[in-house]
């Protein structure tokens, strides 16, 4: 228990912006949602979990049938095969494991959260809208929907942010897709002394130029060619390879997805990029908060409630 909690103080509690993600998913999602807490748990949790509580959980989930097992490199076929048998077979299936229907989240309204960090030197900002499942059809036009906005000097967000206000030097936008839910992530790290505020401002004139301006044929075809390229690194190692195909038999439950999922993304038009936007951050609510160094709230946005957090 105390190696585990100790993991959690390490790198959670006790790290700069740990509890954004704590924060980000208690909001976004309902109480009886599996996404609502986080993995580790609480110390609490983890304090209170009993020898039997560990049991149950490695026999339901550490067991055959929940697992991909993948022999990648330089092998022979049927002497693997009679291996995997001599070595694996012994082991017991568990119990039959129904797979989560998905649980797509909507907001209602715009939320605003701040919290004051004991360990974060800088503000940041980050905003949260509800996206889509890994691997379903609007997943690839959103990747890259967020890359025009943030990536190299023509992205209007970067513009705006970086060159023009000098705010930061710091924007990711980026999709949480997992098996029944996904989220839209943008997050800006200012300078010191930054008024949050003054960023949600800034980060708005960008969504603006982009919807005044819109991007290029070549613009898009620059992101699709950085996707493309990212794609065949992963896959250039035997590990990667390895990681990929394990990857899609999980969550798109077919392994051979890795000779589809590259196309998914150089199909993608213009008209699907307007769509996402239009349907998935153009005006719609979102989940905003400010994580302040302490001693510094009035760098968060006006109106937000402070965060409950539970280390």
């Amino acid at each position: 228990k105390q190696v585990v909690k100790n993991e959690k103080r390490q790198g959670v509690d006790n790290r700069p912006y740990g509890h954004t993600q704590y924060v980000i998913d208690k909001n976004l999602y309902p109480a009886d949602h599996p996404y609502s807490w986080q993995v580790i748990g609480s110390l609490e949790d983890l304090q209170n979990a009993t020898l039997d509580d560990v049991k149950n959980f490695y026999n339901t989930w550490y067991v055959p049938n929940n697992a991909t097992l993948v022999v990648a490199g330089d092998f022979d076929f049927e002497q693997a095969r009679e291996w995997v048998h001599q070595y694996f077979d012994e082991i017991p299936a568990g119990n039959a494991i129904e797979p989560l229907a998905p649980r797509p989240e909507t907001l209602d309204e715009t939320m605003l959260l701040s919290w004051e960090d004991n360990f974060a030197q800088l503000p940041e900002l980050t905003m949260v809208w509800p996206g889509v499942r890994v691997y379903q059809p609007d997943s690839y036009a959103l990747q890259i929907i967020m890359a025009l906005l943030t990536e190299g000097r023509s992205a209007p967000l970067y513009q705006v942010l970086v060159e023009e206000q000098e705010l930061t030097n710091n924007i990711r936008f980026g999709a949480y897709d997992s098996e029944i839910a996904g989220q839209l992530q943008l997050q800006v790290r200012a300078f010191p002394g930054t008024d949050l505020s003054v960023v949600r401002s800034a980060i708005m004139d960008g969504f603006a130029r982009f919807e005044s301006s819109g991007f290029t044929a070549d613009d898009l075809e620059r992101i699709k060619a950085g996707i493309e390229t990212g794609f065949y690194d992963n896959l250039s190692s035997v590990l990667g390879k390895a990681f990929q195909l394990a990857q899609y038999n999980i969550f798109a439950d077919d392994p051979g997805y890795i000779n589809e999922e590259l196309d998914k993304y150089l199909e993608v038009s213009e008209e699907d990029i307007w769509r996402v936007y239009e349907q998935y951050i153009k005006a719609k609510p979102y989940i905003a908060t400010s994580f302040i160094p302490k001693g510094e709230s009035n760098l968060a946005m006006p109106g937000s409630r402070a965060a409950t957090v539970v280390e």
